[in-house]
């Protein structure tokens, strides 16, 4: 038996996929029916959404989430799940609970999405906000706790930027492409540190090092706490390398 309601949840959906949120109005105007129908089938936009939900499977706060950073947690969700060979449009729309053609019209193509997720997701974008003239120690615990989220969030992505194997190695260039590295700029800190005398060392050795310190954190069986555990591995290694006499 057809549901009677199928052409008004159709014109929900269409419209939170274009808009990447729901107004009656909207809904109202797609299905050319008033808003009154709207309010009298469903109660509220609430009530359409938990429709909505049901019908595709998602559970409300999904459909809720705007389209862009539903798109985004998706790509981490496929990641995680298929690997790098799985990742296409179709996977992170269906895990995102949109259309193809909306990720298409949000991102362009697959490598796009990689970069918006490398940009908006990953701790590249802490990275990129670094403050170099601000405390050595301070700047470096966000930096560490950013990266515990990310890999707290997405611990198989964290586990895959390690595999050395050559689809994941193709994935990283794919996510770089024309984007600076949050490598290349914890280089660019340490070495600003080092010239001005605040710390000791080389600027490579101290990146690899505190990378180091953020994947055995995450891999380790206790649960991550990423500002606990961000704040312990800056002062860790900034200690480590300040010269004495400007030690607290």
């Amino acid at each position: 038996m057809t549901d009677p309601d199928a052409p008004l949840l159709e014109a929900a959906a269409a419209v939170l996929d274009e808009d990447g949120d729901l107004s009656m109005a909207r809904v109202a105007a797609r299905a050319g029916v008033a808003r009154g129908t709207l309010y009298r089938r469903f109660g509220d936009k609430d009530g359409l959404l938990a429709r909505l939900a049901t019908t595709r499977g998602v559970s409300v706060d999904a459909l809720a989430t705007g389209t862009r950073e539903r798109a985004l947690d998706a790509v981490g969700e496929v990641l995680g799940r298929l690997g790098p060979a799985g990742l296409t449009i179709e996977a992170v729309a269906r895990q995102a609970g949109l259309g193809e053609a909306t990720v298409y019209r949000h991102f362009g193509d697959r490598a796009s999405l990689l970069r918006a997720f490398g940009n908006e997701r990953t701790p590249r974008r802490v990275a990129r906000e670094m403050n170099l003239d601000g405390d050595p120690e301070t700047e470096l615990a966000h930096m560490a706790t950013a990266a515990l989220r990310f890999a707290a969030r997405f611990p198989a992505l964290m586990r895959l930027a390690f595999a050395g194997d050559p689809q994941s190695a193709l994935l990283a260039n794919e996510m770089r492409v024309n984007e600076g590295r949050a490598r290349d700029r914890l280089h660019v800190f340490f070495a600003h540190h080092i010239d001005g005398g605040r710390l000791e060392g080389d600027a490579a050795r101290l990146t690899a090092a505190f990378l180091g310190l953020v994947v055995g954190m995450s891999a380790h069986e206790r649960a991550i706490e990423p500002d606990a555990d961000g704040r312990f591995i800056a002062r860790l290694l900034i200690r480590g390398v300040t010269p004495k006499e400007n030690l607290p």
